[in-house]
């Protein structure tokens, strides 16, 4: 029969926490976006859910109207050579979000513990 660990209310809270920050970690991640612009290739970072990608930029509205060059006036404006609709995840942000976490947790997991010895 396998060895049942016992843990104090505090730990499986702290436990229950770290489970939470490594879902939220994975599910809600940054994303690199390649962008190539007059030359210059540089990543922007997004962030989104896992199912659904990065944000992308949104429409710019104007109220009241923009007056440019000519007499026109402009109402909304798009982006339309924004970035691709490519993106990778940002796997080394990912992993330092992890590392936080468990750095975080381990520091309070033993934290508990000592607190729990001395008083």
């Amino acid at each position: 029969m396998a060895a049942l660990i016992v843990l104090s209310r505090k730990r499986r809270i702290i436990l229950t926490l770290y489970g939470i920050a490594l879902a939220y970690s994975f599910v809600w991640i940054p994303w690199k976006v390649p962008v190539s612009r007059q030359g210059n290739r540089f990543e922007r970072c997004g962030y989104g859910w896992v199912w659904s990608g990065p944000e992308r930029s949104k429409v710019i509205t104007y109220n009241p109207p923009k007056k440019v060059e000519g007499g026109y006036d402009l109402i909304s404006e798009e982006d339309l050579n924004g970035p691709p609709l490519t993106a990778l995840p940002d796997t080394m942000r990912i992993v330092l979000r992890c590392l936080t976490a468990t750095a975080v947790c381990l520091g309070l997991f033993f934290g508990v513990t000592v607190f729990e010895r001395v008083s």
